[in-house]
């Protein structure tokens, strides 16, 4: 946790502006004001199915919204059609966590 000073306000995490993802027929996303929209961790994939005994993907084919760098699609016209990227394992994830992917910081107001 990070102090911003005197005003009480601390930084508890910085992390990636998370807005929705869709796999199978259902979606699930956040209110931006939430502090669920801000992923500490970046995953490609953020809906699995869960049992006592093993962990299955619900769709080999997600779908996920994020903010991006606006650097990134300042030259993209929005009358074009969205901006996919395609993210493979690796390297690949790595590079869209880096240069592309929009910030964010959870902040924490303490007790005064």
């Amino acid at each position: 946790t990070q102090s911003t000073g005197s005003s009480g306000i601390n930084a508890e995490y910085g992390g990636f502006s998370f807005i929705f993802q869709k796999a199978s027929s259902y979606g699930m996303g956040n209110q931006m004001s939430d502090h669920g929209s801000c992923m500490q961790y970046y995953s490609p994939v953020m809906t699995v199915q869960a049992t006592s005994h093993e962990v299955k993907w619900i769709n080999n084919m997600p779908k996920t919204m994020w903010i991006v760098d606006a650097e990134m699609v300042e030259q993209h016209d929005i009358y074009d059609g969205p901006v996919d990227l395609e993210v493979g394992p690796g390297a690949d994830r790595k590079r869209m966590r880096e240069k592309y992917l929009g910030r964010c910081n959870v902040m924490h107001k303490s007790a005064k």
